[in-house]
């Protein structure tokens, strides 16, 4: 996931040049392109030391005060508004406002858990409302265009999906997860649709090819969500594995009244310790046979 992440970043950040190189005057493209290094600097030299500074300062195991996540929940409307105002697209500053800060408790916990709801249940609705009224399948006309442009797509997702395939397969992964990961990524995601938004506001595409790359893509996840759901299967018989595969030790394995069941407990942060308190619960420890856990961070 983290090569994942690193992929749609060198992607984005070609994106945002090529953007920036596809002004119609060459000055123009020199101050996006300073306005968006000044806005970087800006983030992560100014506010992500400030918010960290505002980390430090609150208690150990005590939550965000409210009006640290009000003032964050604003800071997004007003990176937005820097960004709009410097001309780049408005979703950058919020973008690299939730870069800046760091997941987890106590402020990136804090932060998902007040704002999660809204944001999924209203403001993503909305978002994909706006997307979806704005195709057209009636615009698709140009067949030579279409088949051009679909051969594109096409070739795209089988080169990902061959080459993350084949990347996997070096890393010693069986084929049949090398090809699940492959299927995982070639889905796309919201970041990919504000993109494809930007480029039908600039014109970068017309309503043809904005309608038939979100359609291919909308395709893509529709055929591969089900097959990852049903190729997975979480449940695996551990006694009948025990079986087969005398090394293989499990919680059903050891027999009763044996000796005590060590178990080491690792957690990075206090959202996994309330997991590891549920795995302890289902183990089902008794004074038969007891479960002995080592905690360490």
């Amino acid at each position: 996931m983290s090569s994942a992440l690193l992929n749609d970043v060198i992607y984005w950040i070609e994106i945002i040049f090529y953007f920036i190189l596809a002004r119609a005057r060459a000055g123009h493209g020199i101050r996006s392109f300073m306005s968006l290094l000044g806005l970087i600097l800006f983030t992560f030299y100014v506010i992500r030391p400030t918010i960290m500074w505002i980390i430090n300062n609150i208690p150990q195991g005590q939550e965000a005060k409210e009006v640290h996540v009000v003032a964050i929940q604003l800071g997004v409307l007003v990176l937005a508004f820097i960004s709009d105002a410097l001309g780049l697209a408005m979703d950058t500053g919020p973008i690299l406002l939730g870069a800046a800060i760091p997941g987890g408790p106590p402020l990136g916990a804090a932060i998902v858990q007040k704002t999660e709801y809204l944001v999924s249940q209203l403001l993503m609705p909305i978002f994909f409302y706006r997307i979806g009224y704005r195709l057209n399948v009636f615009s698709i006309h140009d067949w030579t265009s279409f088949s051009t442009l679909q051969s594109i797509i096409v070739v795209s997702y089988v080169s990902k999906i061959v080459t993350v395939v084949a990347a996997a397969m070096w890393c010693k992964i069986g084929f049949k997860n090398s090809l699940k990961l492959s299927i995982a990524m070639s889905i796309k995601g919201i970041i990919d649709l504000l993109i494809y938004s930007r480029w039908r506001n600039t014109k970068l595409v017309d309503e043809q090819a904005f309608t038939q790359i979100v359609l291919s893509m909308l395709g893509v996840t529709l055929v591969a969500t089900p097959l990852l759901q049903l190729s997975y299967n979480p449940k695996i018989s551990l006694r009948s594995a025990s079986t087969k595969h005398p090394g293989f030790k499990s919680i059903q394995s050891m027999p009763t009244n044996s000796e005590t069941f060590r178990i080491l407990c690792c957690f990075h942060n206090q959202e996994s310790i309330h997991n590891l308190i549920n795995l302890l619960e289902a183990s089902y420890p008794t004074q038969a046979s007891p479960i002995i856990t080592t905690w360490s961070t």
